[in-house]
Formats: C-alpha cells, structure tokens, sequence
C-alpha cells in the first residue's frame, strides 16, 4: 500500500512524498485512543467487530433473520477478536529537512519523524557498511554516511 500525503498550493507546483508500507498485526497493547495522524506509521485501526451479535457481519446467529444463507465474513482460521493494524514503512528515506517546518507539527508528529529517521540512519547504515570493502569505506561511502547522519539528525521544535 502506499501513503501519499502532499501539499499543491493553489496554482503553483506541489510536493508529494510517497512512501510505501505494509499492513501488519500490531503490537498487542495498541493506544486508548487511535491516532488518525497521516503522518503515523503507528496508526492503529480496528476492523469490524465480527464477533458482536448486533453487527450484521456477526458469524453466528439465525440465518433467516437476514434472508439468506449464513455467510460469514470471518476467515477460517483467523482469531475471534479483531486484531488492530500497523503500517511498516519499505521505503527508508530521510525526509528533507528543509521542507519540514516543525513549528507547525504536533508533539507527536514530531516524535514520529525523529523515530522513523532513527529508523531510517540505522537500516540504512547497515547497508553502507555491508557492501563496503572490509572495515574502510570507499569516499562516496562516506560521504554517504556523512549524509544520512545530517539528514537523520533529530529534529526539534525552535
């Protein structure tokens, strides 16, 4: 799936960043309150309760009391509950950081970034480091690394 969240002022050329993730099983103990935020990764959402006799998608039940025959919209072998869900970002690039202006961020917002640039610095460190040569790395290697370290560096709020 991808998330795409941009901003086009009115006649003028626009950003778009495009990152794409996977939806995966969330940690069991996901927050009181869902965060809606397009900026969360963590954004947790729980799907239909299946298990509720009053939800029309209950797998239980009288069949004729909907008009037709019992389906179920629970898959065979998945749990009773409803499991909350995540996204798990595949594209790891640091977002620039002169097009970010953390005045205008929540708290949160901003404690997301600064975790998927940490995120980002130590996926991609690994990778500029396992296809050097040995212990020395190659002068673009690291300017490489020079760079992600500026462009990964926590942001805060001035």
């Amino acid at each position: 799936m991808t998330i795409e969240p941009g901003y086009y002022p009115p006649g003028k050329h626009g950003i778009r960043l495009e990152n794409v993730v996977f939806v995966v099983p969330a940690p069991d103990d996901p927050p009181a309150e869902p965060n809606i935020s397009s900026l969360d990764t963590s954004l947790h959402q729980k799907p239909t309760d299946t298990s509720s006799p009053s939800n029309p998608a209950y797998a239980g039940g009288d069949p004729e009391a909907s008009g037709s025959a019992r389906h179920s919209t629970v898959a065979e072998g998945l749990p009773a509950q409803p499991a909350w869900l995540t996204f798990d970002p595949v594209t790891l690039v640091p977002f620039h950081r002169r097009l970010i202006d953390p005045t205008q961020m929540s708290n949160e917002e901003l404690a997301w970034l600064n975790a998927y640039h940490r995120r980002t610095r130590a996926a991609l460190t690994q990778c500029i480091f396992k296809e050097g040569t040995g212990t020395q790395l190659s002068s673009d290697r690291q300017r490489t690394l020079v760079w992600l370290n500026k462009e990964t560096e926590p942001i805060q709020k001035n």
